[in-house]
């Protein structure tokens, strides 16, 4: 299952057409604009914060510390580290993306209320209590500026045709 995060700011996007009307071959920029949204990501981790409010993740309920008391004083989303570690940014002639194969990274990046998954084979909710959004995923007004800042460069420099 893919899901698909778009960030259309105005800005970029006549950046972006202005290069295409110069050259068919971005890859170039793509690959700095994919280096920047990795960026992003792994700061969200570092700072356990939406990349692009701001906001400070929700803390782990008392529930799940009761019952994985490992988890107090953790790092959110890294209790095995694979989230983090799975992230990875591609680039060619006209994208870039981050992204990850962990099955669970939806729900973390969106949350999911209690029993949004149906049923286990023994009858309790999937998941079994409410999963808060903790979005790791995005891209905050200063990688904005990055982005722009990198097609800024790209526009300024000879393109082959």
């Amino acid at each position: 299952m893919a899901i698909d995060l778009t960030h259309n700011s105005p800005e970029i996007l006549d950046m972006l057409n202005e290069l295409l009307a110069r050259t068919d071959d971005l890859s170039d920029a793509m690959a700095g604009v994919a280096a920047v949204l990795e960026s992003a990501v792994e700061g969200a981790f570092a700072d356990e914060a939406d990349p692009e409010t701001g906001t400070a993740w929700d803390a782990l309920s008392a529930v799940t510390l009761g019952l994985r008391p490992h988890r107090a004083g953790g790092q959110l989303l890294q209790d095995t580290g694979r989230l983090a570690a799975s992230i990875t940014s591609d680039s060619g002639a006209d994208f870039a993306q981050v992204g990850t194969n962990a099955i669970y990274a939806g729900t973390m990046q969106f949350g999911a209320a209690r029993g949004a998954f149906g049923k286990s084979s023994r009858g309790t909710p999937l998941p079994w209590g409410d999963i808060p959004a903790r979005p790791f995923m995005g891209i905050s007004p200063d990688d904005e500026s990055d982005i722009l800042a990198i097609l800024s460069d790209h526009l300024s420099g000879p393109l082959a045709p």
